[in-house]
């Protein structure tokens, strides 16, 4: 191979061009050069954070995986807006080679990222055994970014919708692959959907219709009888809503879910409403507390008069505790790891507060 030859076939990044006479000349980096540190200098507005965008863009063009750290957002929003442009969401597979991580956003809904977030995908395969009733009463919450409420989407305060799909296998015996599905509501920009954290391994594919698939290979989902704790999963996803929003407007969301071969369960509707803020009631002030929190062995509910049940999951949203308050208000503890615990109190009527638990 000449030189000429080898460097047309190398992977070149182009940077610019420059007028060196009256012909204009463009500038690249090779393969290699890429791998060094780059300095970008300017004045501010003069175009730094676009051409930035514009370089990892080029960098995914030319098959290079790149990963952009922007701790104030407006780059990735400049890179996401050029891919979106370009059309690079219009292949499904493009999904699964992008991981748009909002850590300080998550951080503000009390949300934590597992420690392997960027884990793909296993391999796949399929088993023709039949397993017996792997059904489960579903469910698919949703909030908005703004946490100020669970049933209002506050135009000109939130930003987006975050939907968690839960499922629990509480039939007879393990069930060996689950599938859920989601058709986005007409009223949800699907060009803005982001993959969340899932409890297990899955891969995520997008089918004609606005259907969102989430495939659970080889998940071995014991039942709950056999162990409560290893019974439930979920996924996660968050979305904008379409352009323009108008006041009043009725986002409802539900999805299916199927455990092997059974026929689908549906989740009940997630309902949310778009308007503003006023009229909005203010939030009761919780007189639930855990005592002691931290706690070591075990707690104690207090303040929770006609409460009937105490729901405990771990940051990844699995159910490792039930407990219910007619037993008493004490609750053993010793079988859960040192951790961080959302505690969610139940009373008679469906109404929950939640609380954090620490476990030492």
């Amino acid at each position: 191979m000449t030189w000429w030859t080898k460097r047309r076939a190398e992977r070149r990044i182009p940077l610019g061009t420059y007028r060196a006479t009256v012909f204009r000349r463009f500038l690249h980096l090779s393969g290699d050069e890429t791998q060094s540190h780059i300095h970008v200098i300017g004045k501010s507005g003069s175009g730094k954070s676009r051409w930035l965008a514009s370089f990892y863009v080029n960098l995914l063009r030319a098959g290079y995986t790149a990963t952009l750290i922007d701790p104030h957002g407006d780059l990735a929003k400049l890179v996401l807006q050029q891919l979106v442009a370009e059309g690079f969401f219009e292949r499904t597979e493009a999904f699964e080679r992008l991981r748009y991580l909002d850590v300080p956003g998550a951080a503000k809904q009390g949300r934590y990222l597992r420690f392997n977030c960027l884990r793909q995908p296993y391999d796949t395969h399929t088993t023709t055994r039949t397993v017996t009733g792997s059904y489960d009463p579903n469910v698919k919450e949703v909030r908005t970014s703004s946490g100020q409420s669970d049933t209002q989407y506050i135009l000109g305060t939130d930003n987006y919708l975050d939907y968690t799909i839960h499922f629990q296998n509480t039939g007879t015996d393990t069930a060996f692959t689950v599938v859920v599905t989601d058709t986005l509501d007409a009223t949800l920009n699907m060009a803005s959907f982001q993959q969340g954290t899932s409890s297990h391994a899955c891969t995520v594919d997008f089918l004609p219709g606005r259907v969102v698939r989430w495939t659970f290979n080889n998940i071995l989902l014991v039942d709950s009888t056999t162990n409560e704790a290893g019974s439930h999963g979920l996924t996660s996803f968050r979305i904008r809503l379409a352009e323009p929003i108008v006041p009043g407007t009725l986002i409802a969301n539900a999805a299916d879910i199927f455990f092997d071969f059974n026929p689908p369960i549906r989740t009940p509707d997630a309902l949310i409403t778009a308007d503003f803020a006023t009229g909005l009631a203010p939030a009761a002030r919780s007189t639930v507390q855990l005592v002691p929190n931290p706690a070591h062995d075990r707690l104690t509910v207090v303040g929770a008069a006609g409460a009937t049940r105490l729901r405990v999951r771990a940051t990844d949203g699995r159910t490792v505790l039930e407990h219910a308050l007619r037993n008493g208000p004490t609750v053993e503890l010793g079988a859960l790891p040192a951790g961080l615990y959302t505690a969610a109190v139940f009373d008679a009527a469906g109404a929950v507060q939640v609380l954090r638990l620490v476990k030492q």
